[in-house]
């Protein structure tokens, strides 16, 4: 039976709900007995080009990666903005969310979004456990891409 490689890609820019929000991703990932890696950025705003490097490295058979990097199959990306620490938050996350959701779309990705957007740090911890409904979500988007007879780790492209 084959089992999924899925990439979390979180953003560190709030250290302690990063360290929830990875928390729970990887719990709801391990009690399934699934391989994960972690990719790590400073901040929320660089999500989509990590993303977009982490897809362009792996789309091939190997010839651009380490041997020791499994293809993903799906990827949950983790990420906080605290409109305390940024009036223009808002309009911020309206990029992040939109770039990231252009590159799910455009290339068919299992992608579950564990992104926290609060007002103020004590706040956002109320939400660290979307972590883990993203990771959830990653894993139906994998199965239903196996439903319709796609391999899991395809990387598809209009």
């Amino acid at each position: 039976m084959y089992s999924p490689h899925i990439v979390i890609l979180e953003a560190r820019n709030h250290l302690k709900l990063a360290d929830l929000l990875y928390q729970s991703s990887a719990q709801a990932l391990e009690v399934k007995g699934l391989a994960f890696s972690r990719v790590t950025i400073p901040t929320v705003l660089e999500l989509p080009t990590a993303l977009r490097i982490i897809i362009e490295g792996t789309k091939g058979d190997g010839e651009n990666h380490s041997a020791d990097w499994r293809k993903p199959d799906g990827y949950i990306v983790l990420g906080s903005f605290i409109k305390s620490d940024m009036p223009h938050n808002q309009v911020a996350y309206g990029e992040v969310l939109r770039a990231l959701q252009d590159l799910s779309y455009y290339y068919a990705l299992p992608v579950g979004f564990g992104m926290v957007v609060a007002e103020n740090s004590e706040s956002a911890f109320n939400y660290a456990e979307i972590g883990r409904t993203a990771a959830q979500t990653c894993l139906a988007l994998i199965e239903l891409k196996s439903q319709f007879g796609l391999p899991p780790s395809a990387i598809l492209a209009p």
